[in-house]
């Protein structure tokens, strides 16, 4: 559901900011000036307790997938 425009936006969650910050952090790892999908993605599979991570690793290896420098 999206917010009216008179209502504010609920407070982003820790992990929500760690998910952020994570992935502007791999963005300047892999010497991107941007942060896209790609680095979304890894940050939130870097975030082994996150229920995403967990249900992508009951299908595919997280670390092969994260073979980012």
């Amino acid at each position: 559901m999206v917010a009216a425009m008179n209502e504010t936006a609920p407070a982003p969650t820790p992990r929500y900011q760690r998910v952020v910050g994570g992935s502007a952090a791999v963005a300047q790892e892999m010497g991107h000036p941007y942060v896209g999908v790609e680095h979304l993605f890894l940050a939130i599979i870097r975030d082994r307790d996150a229920v995403p991570a967990q249900a992508l690793a009951r299908l595919v290896d997280l670390d092969r997938v994260d073979q980012s420098p």
